[in-house]
């Protein structure tokens, strides 16, 4: 499954979140003779280099970019890779645990906050908390969270991948959109009561020996901005 909500106006973000999606999965899938993080870091350089082509041939005042988040399931366990805010959570059991690094302003201010330097007040009204850190924009990446060693699924846990926003949303909404059943191995997006635009979401769940993709049923397709496939990758 792999995630990217693209930054800028809107034809901008379609661009950018396009282009690394498609190019990210293409280099996915062609490096299968390496271990799935290598062939997460493959495909993220192809991704990269495809975004500065795309610049070049369209070049903006802002520059062009996305954040990125994906996540391969080989040998039962979790393999992800994430540039930028947009958040992984495991849904286990009744617990909800976020599994990613936050590239933002925000991310920093609430460590520290969780750590005790500020309080959790400070932290959310800063005035740059949405301000990005790090984004795929065909430029160096310095911060790039991939851990060496995977997450161990169990039969029954929930991989929610989802654009930056979503976690405005009460822990009933998300285990709502997370738990629903369908068979349509799709994205969605929704909109948060109004409380930001629209999100993105793409969940996967662990049933006996096989991961499946899954798409909570009220949703509606994901915005252009923000696209949310599945990658072709070992279960």
């Amino acid at each position: 499954m792999v995630l990217g909500d693209g930054m800028g106006w809107y034809a901008v973000g379609e661009i950018a979140s396009g282009t690394v999606i498609e190019n990210f999965r293409n280099a996915f899938v062609s490096g299968s003779e390496l271990n799935p993080r290598e062939r997460l870091f493959q495909a993220l350089q192809a991704a990269n280099y495809a975004i500065f082509d795309q610049s070049v041939v369209e070049p903006t005042p802002q520059g062009m970019g996305t954040t990125l988040l994906a996540a391969v399931v080989a040998a039962d366990a979790l393999h992800w890779m994430s540039v930028g805010d947009s958040p992984l959570w495991l849904l286990r059991g009744q617990e909800m645990q976020s599994l990613n690094q936050d590239h933002s302003v925000g991310g920093v201010l609430d460590r520290r906050a969780h750590a005790g330097e500020i309080t959790y007040e400070e932290a959310s009204q800063a005035s740059e908390h949405s301000k990005l850190l790090e984004a795929v924009m065909g430029e160096e990446i310095k911060r790039v969270d991939s851990p060496v060693a995977p997450l161990p699924l169990r039969a029954g846990d929930i991989v929610l991948l989802a654009s930056d926003g979503v976690e405005t949303c009460s822990c009933d909404e998300l285990w709502r959109l997370a738990q629903a059943e369908t068979s349509a191995t799709k994205s969605g997006q929704f909109d948060p009561a109004g409380r930001q635009s629209t999100c993105s979401v793409c969940t996967g769940q662990r049933h006996g020996d096989r991961v499946a993709a899954v798409r909570p049923a009220s949703l509606q397709q994901a915005s252009p901005s923000s696209e949310a496939l599945m990658a072709d990758n070992p279960t």
